[in-house]
């Protein structure tokens, strides 16, 4: 990976991770952002972190779009693919004995 995507990535990531953090609502994390191929594509892999409905990736593509733009100064931003996980199952732990 070039050095200039690894900056995009990270600038990209501590944006999204406070923009998810500071929306109420959108009980969301950021597990990863990969280039597809490079850092003019990102997909963006996030994960609920509560129980609930949640959005599905496209949707969630124009306001992150917005509020990178509103955060980063750059000339032009990647163009974002957005994936959201599943919530993982909640085990709890049998009282029978």
């Amino acid at each position: 990976m070039h050095r200039k995507d690894g900056q995009i990535i990270a600038q990209v990531h501590r944006a999204l991770e406070h923009v998810l953090r500071e929306r109420a609502g959108t009980p969301l994390t950021v597990l990863g952002i990969d280039p597809m191929p490079d850092a003019r594509r990102l997909l963006i892999t996030l994960c609920p972190t509560s129980p609930g409905p949640v959005p599905e990736g496209d949707a969630l593509v124009p306001a992150l779009r917005w509020e990178l733009a509103r955060i980063l100064s750059r000339k032009r931003l990647p163009e974002l693919r957005v994936v959201v996980l599943p919530a993982a199952p909640v085990w709890k732990e049998s009282t029978d004995a």
